[in-house]
């Protein structure tokens, strides 16, 4: 029983200098605070929101009943700057920390395979389906970053299936590679658009979206805590209408067959276990 007490008090310790250490950089930095003040217009111009969410958590924590009427004696200045942070970040603060969960950079970061193109297996580069809208707070918006709204596609590809252009194309892509996790995705930019989340999401809980939107799993588009750090598009509950669209878009359905046997090594990389073939496609 001691030894636990012990353990967590040290826990509890070790956090409470990663609080004050956060809060001590956010002090030294003249870009955002100078004269004792928060420049909230370089606060969100200089700053990410997912490190903005790691700031409101240091702060919360460095302002809570537990530390304050605890036994560890907290710098005033670093008391004194996390209420201001709080204070400036009042408007959204919980979008904020469920960014700091789920809204950090990930492009780059998965098995150099599975970030090649998804059309031809070469060098690519991530591209976005939806759109930011005009007017979207970024403290909503990072989750249009996420890699549930992107597709790996190299120039070329890009080019050839018309990405840019065609609304469709870019839907059937993103919608094809991710399954659930799309559609939860997608369901949550209707309901942004639309002034209509519902009002018992737990952000805490659901960073991503609320938990009606998605499955119980990552394969099944949760949106859990459990399963928000950015993942490659692998073990995905696919459909034959997911398969359908990837096959649209790729331009599967109108290939040569020994350009869909290429094609389709790529698709082995991420797991897409089968293809949706048009029976009346001529062979060579």
């Amino acid at each position: 029983m001691g030894g636990s007490l012990v353990a967590v008090n040290e826990m509890m310790f070790q956090l409470l200098l990663g609080a004050v250490d956060d809060i001590r950089r956010f002090r030294s930095s003249r870009t955002v605070y100078r004269n004792g003040k928060i420049d909230q217009g370089s606060l969100r111009k200089h700053i990410p929101v997912w490190e903005r969410g790691k700031l409101v958590n240091s702060a919360a924590y460095i302002t809570s009943e537990m530390v304050m009427d605890g036994k560890w004696s907290v710098p005033s200045g670093a008391v004194a700057i996390s209420r201001q942070i709080l204070k400036a970040e009042a408007d959204y603060i919980e979008e904020l920390q469920a960014a700091s969960a789920a809204g950090m950079p990930w492009r780059g970061t998965f098995p150099k395979q599975l970030e090649a193109c998804v059309r031809c297996g070469e060098n690519a580069s991530w591209r976005f389906a939806l759109k930011v809208p005009e007017g979207m707070p970024e403290e909503y918006a990072w989750r249009l970053s996420r890699p549930e709204n992107a597709v790996p596609l190299c120039r070329r590809c890009e080019c050839v299936v018309k990405f840019k252009k065609q609304e469709g194309t870019r839907y059937d892509l993103v919608w094809g590679l991710w399954g659930p996790r799309f559609e939860a995705l997608h369901r949550w930019y209707l309901a942004v658009m639309n002034n209509n989340l519902p009002e018992s999401w737990s952000r805490e809980d659901y960073p991503l979206w609320p938990e009606e939107y998605g499955g119980r799993s990552w394969r099944e588009g949760s949106g859990s805590y459990v399963y928000c750090s950015p993942r490659p598009p692998r073990d995905i509950a696919r459909s034959a209408a997911h398969f359908a669209a990837l096959n649209r878009a790729l331009g599967m359905a109108r290939a040569k067959r020994k350009c869909r046997e290429r094609f389709g090594q790529n698709f082995s990389l991420l797991q897409l276990d089968c293809s949706i073939s048009d029976s009346d496609e001529p062979g060579d």
